[in-house]
Parts: structure tokens; C-alpha cells; sequence
């Protein structure tokens, strides 16, 4: 979860993290980001796409998650070329 850190000090951050984390009624939430507002949205953007781009790698997606995922950059650049043509762990012929 990414969230906006305007006006909040040190000790309402951590109060606002403990509550989401702790509030029952939500979904589990795995982290709790708060960044300045001019970047919330490309935080939040970046962390959907590649949480899409690491499940094209594990293989539990359907073709249309992959055909989403590989629209906006060819997924060799996510990770880093190690299972494109010619990397060490690429699979296949």
C-alpha cells in the first residue's frame, strides 16, 4: 500500500502503518510505503506492474495478464536479461 506522506510526522506514520496493518476488516497488506505526493502515483503504478511482471516469470498468469505486461517494455528488461536469448538461465532451445 502506498500512501501519501503529506503532514504526517514520524509518530503518525508509524500509527497509520500499525492501523492498516492491524485492521482486520482489510485484505493483509504485505508493505506500507508512504512517499512524497509528486511520486505516489509512479510508486503505485510501478509496484502493479512489476508484481505483474514477477508472476509472467513464475508463469501463473493468463494470456491476457502477459499480453498486458509485455505492452508497456519487453520483459528481458525486468529481469535484468538473465532469461532472455543468450542469458545463463534462459530455458529451451
Amino acid at each position: 500500500m502506498v500512501l501519501d506522506r503529506w503532514s504526517l510526522n514520524e509518530s503518525q506514520r508509524r500509527n497509520l502503518e500499525d492501523y492498516i496493518r492491524n485492521n482486520y476488516a482489510l485484505q493483509p497488506v504485505a508493505a506500507v510505503t508512504t512517499v512524497d505526493s509528486a511520486c505516489v502515483d509512479a510508486v503505485q503504478i510501478a509496484d502493479l506492474y512489476t508484481r505483474l511482471a514477477w508472476r509472467v516469470v513464475e508463469g501463473t498468469v493468463d494470456d491476457k495478464q502477459r499480453a498486458t505486461c509485455a505492452r508497456p517494455m519487453e520483459l528481458c528488461q525486468v529481469v535484468g536479461g538473465l532469461y532472455c536469448p543468450g542469458g545463463p538461465y534462459r530455458k529451451g532451445p
